[in-house]
């Protein structure tokens, strides 16, 4: 048996060791923590227009019949001709690509399996920097007579200025997508915790108005791309 004094030693000693688990194992009220680990995780999208600014062309110039050697000669004549029109538009080498002749079997099929001539060509590719130098390397390569001239698309000559700027608006919508969730939830927003880039994004062209032959070029529209960038951004909450 205890004694009085023993057995009140023995409940301050109790209720001195409940009050410290207590005070180790109690969640502090919402208002009065200091929530260091808060964070706010959202995605953000960037886009910007691009305007092209590098236009292609494919010009064939081809013969048939059963001459070779003659079809040969006014092939590489035409191509000469074309390469001196470029030269007077002062492309650049970098855009002039002259391609090999090719020599090419025509068959007959019906009634039976007969070779009936030769098809000779050669490609040209063209780059040109405006629409108005587009315009006129059609006009004056069918005035030479290429009957083969087609679009081969077009470009931005420097990409990496518009997705740069995509990624910028990008972070930009994240981060006023924060803003706004902070300011309704009556927090403060900190400072980025991480970031990743989701994908290199994309161009998305818009049809042109217009195929490239002579009788059009002069309407021809290669219209607009779309670069798009997307990122995933993480925010600390105060």
């Amino acid at each position: 048996m205890f004694s009085g004094k023993q057995l009140r030693l023995i409940l301050l000693m109790v209720a001195a060791t409940t009050l410290l688990g207590c005070s180790e194992n109690q969640t502090p009220p919402l208002d009065q923590a200091s929530r260091p680990g808060d964070k706010l995780s959202l995605p953000g999208t960037g886009e910007v227009t691009a305007h092209p600014d590098r236009f292609h062309l494919h010009a064939t110039a081809s013969r048939e019949g059963d001459d070779v050697p003659r079809m040969q000669q006014e092939v590489n004549a035409e191509i000469r001709t074309a390469l001196e029109l470029s030269e007077r538009l002062e492309l650049d080498d970098d855009d002039v690509e002259a391609m090999s002749i090719r020599i090419q079997p025509q068959w007959q099929w019906q009634p039976e399996r007969e070779l009936i001539g030769y098809r000779v060509a050669r490609d040209l590719k063209l780059t040109v920097s405006n629409m108005e130098a587009y315009a006129r390397l059609v006009s004056e390569l069918t005035e030479l007579g290429f009957r083969e001239i087609n679009d081969a698309g077009h470009s931005i000559s420097a990409p990496e200025i518009y997705h740069d700027e995509a990624l910028k608006n990008a972070l930009a919508d994240a981060r006023r997508q924060a803003e706004l969730l902070a300011e309704e939830s009556q927090r403060q927003l900190g400072a980025i915790r991480s970031m990743e880039v989701m994908s290199s994004g994309s161009a998305t062209p818009r049809p042109m108005m217009a195929r490239a032959v002579a009788d059009e070029a002069e309407s021809f529209r290669p219209g607009t791309r779309t670069i798009t960038r997307e990122i995933h951004v993480t925010f600390s909450l105060e």
